[in-house]
């Protein structure tokens, strides 16, 4: 498949091509957000009884406003806060078929993107948390669900980093491929060519997060 296949278009240059992988690596990390506070952590709470009265999202993060009832059982809390993190696997799981079917071969790029940052989102949440949870950090989903079961902190960190570097190799694996660069036998080329259309989306984010901090 050509580059310029990927996007529906017939004559895209690199820089084009570039920019078309920034844009839908930025709109992926936005749907990503969206899916984890509407579909997971919202529609949990409306499954035990409560409601999502707002939310919000970016490319950075979200945040979604619930109230639960009180009398919600320990094991429902638990399945509201770890609701994020099950609908970005599922959202992750959703597009890699889509992009192993072959299917709707124009947005191709797109269902990489949403699979790669949905999977990472919710494996490196799982890590990140609970490693951070192990060192008292109390906030977040997997720290509240973590607080009825501590001695879960070790495996959850081990298991969700793991899970993070094997979602990545595949995404990276499959970017090459879908970009042309599975033919290239140096290492060094393909990284290159993977930092040429990944990088300026995470160049993008660092210099908002700097400004924003």
């Amino acid at each position: 498949m050509s580059p310029s296949s990927i996007v529906g278009m017939n004559v895209l240059p690199r820089p084009a091509l570039m920019l078309a992988t920034t844009l839908a690596f930025l709109a992926a990390q936005l749907l990503t957000n969206l899916i984890h506070e509407v579909l997971g952590h919202g529609l949990a709470a409306l499954a035990v009884g409560g409601h999502l009265y707002a939310f919000f999202v970016n490319i950075f993060g979200g945040r979604a406003y619930l109230w639960i009832p009180p009398e919600a059982e320990l094991w429902q809390r638990n399945l509201v806060n770890g609701a994020g993190i099950g609908a970005n696997l599922l959202a992750c799981a959703f597009f890699w078929v889509l992009l192993k079917r072959n299917i709707f071969t124009q947005f191709r790029i797109h269902f990489l993107m949403n699979a790669g940052c949905n999977g990472v989102a919710a494996t490196l949440y799982v890590g990140m948390d609970s490693l951070l949870f192990i060192f008292g950090q109390t906030e977040g989903d997997v720290a509240q669900m973590l607080a009825s079961q501590p001695l879960a902190a070790v495996p959850a960190s081990i298991v969700g980093i793991s899970c993070t570097y094997g979602i990545l190799r595949a995404f990276c694996r499959d970017i090459l491929t879908t970009m042309g660069g599975a033919g290239i036998s140096d290492k060094a080329a393909q990284w290159r060519l993977l930092a040429s259309f990944v990088g300026p989306g995470i160049l993008f984010n660092l210099a908002a997060l700097t400004i924003a901090w």
